[in-house]
């Protein structure tokens, strides 16, 4: 990427095609940064953190920007859970702009050469007239586009004052906290996240999960994770074992015995009365012998 020439073509864009507030731009100068110093890999990575020092906006103010950021096809970004999300910033020029600007000054230089100052008079003085009035009239259009566009581009608000997104938080989501505190806060959590690339369905599904998990270990209420704390800290991406707890008596753990499988039952052997008899005898002269011997 040629570092000039992007960075033109984006004061271009700010003139004529969107106005952009300032931290959108601290934002896309931050990326165009980092982008630079990864040697202009089409995808890297980059830390909220690493974004707010760069670009002085919070951690919310960087979801925000960057999700118009997007939408304006400036750049694009994925998610990747809990680690640092990847980022593309798309390029504004086009390969032949620097050689048509530089055929452009050549044809210049070389037409007003070859001209007599009575022509090059009068040809000037046409030409003028003619480049202000086509300057005027493309003046004209890049103003008409630029309100166009301004009259049609909506200043995104914050997630958290969608109705419809508050609506779907309050009725789907709320209900499945056992511990229910801290609503302006947890909801502005689950905003961030939405932005961040969660799902409804992922969060629903987790708190469920979550539900069962108490359930089944008898946690009281006091020992439940808050709401807000719950969205900061991504736990609808963590695993929940499900798993019943040992059975305890008196606090103490109860160890049940492992079922030994049939192959390892011990085996009885039947013996023959016959053949016992004749061992006992056998025995009996034995202990007399013994005895007598004594």
């Amino acid at each position: 990427m040629n570092y000039i020439q992007q960075i033109r073509a984006f004061d271009d864009f700010k003139l004529y095609k969107a106005r952009l507030s300032a931290g959108q731009i601290a934002l896309w100068h931050a990326l165009m940064s980092i982008n630079n110093k990864t040697g202009w890999q089409e995808w890297f990575t980059a830390a909220n953190v690493t974004l707010e020092s760069l670009s002085g906006l919070s951690r919310s103010g960087i979801l925000k920007n960057r999700n118009i950021l997007k939408q304006l096809e400036l750049i694009d970004f994925k998610t990747n859970g809990r680690k640092a999300t990847s980022y593309h910033v798309c390029t504004l020029y086009t390969s032949d702009s620097k050689h048509e600007s530089n055929q452009s000054s050549t044809h210049t230089s070389k037409h007003s050469s070859t001209h007599t100052s009575k022509h090059s008079s009068t040809h000037t003085s046409k030409h003028s007239s003619k480049h202000e009035s086509n300057t005027l009239v493309k003046h004209k259009q890049n103003e008409t586009k630029q309100n166009t566009h301004n009259s049609a581009r909506v200043d995104y608000p914050p997630l958290s004052n969608d109705l419809k997104v508050r609506e779907k938080f309050t009725m789907d989501i709320w209900p499945l906290f056992e511990k229910k505190i801290k609503f302006e806060g947890a909801f502005k959590a689950y905003c961030e996240d939405l932005l961040e690339g969660a799902t409804n369905a992922q969060i629903i599904a987790a708190l469920k999960k979550q539900a069962e998990f108490y359930r089944i270990n008898g946690t009281q209420q006091r020992y439940m994770v808050n709401p807000q704390t719950y969205f900061e800290e991504r736990r609808y991406t963590d695993d929940v074992d499900l798993t019943p707890p040992a059975k305890t008596v008196n606090g103490h753990q109860i160890i049940q015995k492992e079922t030994i499988p049939d192959w390892e039952q011990p085996t009885t052997t039947q013996v023959d009365p016959k053949a016992e008899q004749n061992l006992n005898e056998r025995l009996a002269v034995i202990r007399e012998q013994h005895s007598g011997g004594d």
